[in-house]
């Protein structure tokens, strides 16, 4: 079997015979389609990738000492995401996964050229992978594992490395999963349901999944931080929406009190936008 470095530069050689992003996404989903499917009694909850704009399952076992992963996703370019990830660190050991560094992914531009939601996707497959690999090479003995309420997260977020509240910086990721009881999950799913029905009147797509909301933090005393943009600086609700977003989630049963901050880094545009969105829009 070939190693994690050359099976990365399959990769980069395989997506340098297309010049054109749109070629690559095309590229993208068609191996996606190739992922081998995940066992339908592994497509549990605990499973769950948990995040955004899709669902994403991934499951992991170990077998003769290597970790072999089975993955799916409900969205066409994620499906080719969580492909990409598992064709090149598939049936390796834990150290292996553990500690080669993964170049391919800026070799071939994934990171400049996917949304910011997808880019965040991405960074929490992949942590969610080196996760497995972290507790199998704890419990070698393990043939597989259940992180039970405890997924990583496709953030809501930009690419970032932390935020900064108050005297405590975290990554998101981590931020998220030491977050996730019941209580909490639940909690941030009603805060999205009430997202999901925010409008920019011009637009016939709600706020959320027009891709606007850049970060949900739900504090220790249930306050709710919202980071989020506009389609533009000179959006006519501009004045309006923000103090929208603020009620109908301070609104939400369990919050207490929500802020929102308005960003323009990085400028909205319509890649951030879910799959159903630009479907319902014309741009797919």
């Amino acid at each position: 079997m070939n190693t994690i470095s050359k099976v990365q530069q399959e990769v980069v050689d395989e997506f340098a015979m297309f010049s054109d992003w749109q070629d690559r996404y095309e590229h993208l989903i068609e191996l996606g389609k190739d992922l081998p499917m995940i066992a339908p009694e592994k497509k549990t909850e605990e499973n769950i990738v948990r995040g955004c704009q899709s669902r994403v399952w991934l499951n992991a076992e170990q077998k003769n000492g290597l970790v072999h992963f089975t993955a799916d996703s409900d969205a066409m370019i994620t499906k080719g995401l969580i492909a990409l990830l598992v064709r090149v660190l598939n049936d390796r050991t834990p150290q292996e996964i553990l500690n080669t560094p993964l170049t391919f992914i800026d070799a071939i531009g994934l990171r400049e050229h996917l949304s910011p939601n997808r880019s965040n996707g991405l960074v929490a497959m992949l942590d969610q992978m080196k996760r497995y690999a972290v507790a199998f090479s704890a419990k070698p003995n393990e043939a597989s594992l259940v992180f039970t309420g405890f997924a990583a997260v496709l953030c809501l977020c930009p690419a970032r490395t932390s935020w900064d509240f108050g005297h405590r910086t975290t990554p998101p990721h981590l931020r998220h999963i030491l977050m996730t009881t019941e209580e909490k999950k639940a909690l941030e799913e009603s805060i999205i349901n009430a997202l999901k029905a925010i409008y920019d009147p011009e637009i016939p797509v709600d706020i959320y999944e027009l891709g606007l909301i850049y970060d949900v933090v739900i504090r220790d005393d249930a306050s709710v931080y919202i980071k989020m943009t506009l389609t533009s600086p000179a959006c006519p609700v501009a004045g309006t929406l923000p103090g929208e977003v603020e009620q109908k989630v301070a609104g939400v049963q369990g919050v207490n009190g929500a802020k929102v901050e308005i960003t323009f880094e990085p400028a909205w545009d319509r890649t951030m936008m879910s799959e159903a969105a630009q479907l319902e829009l014309g741009f797919m």
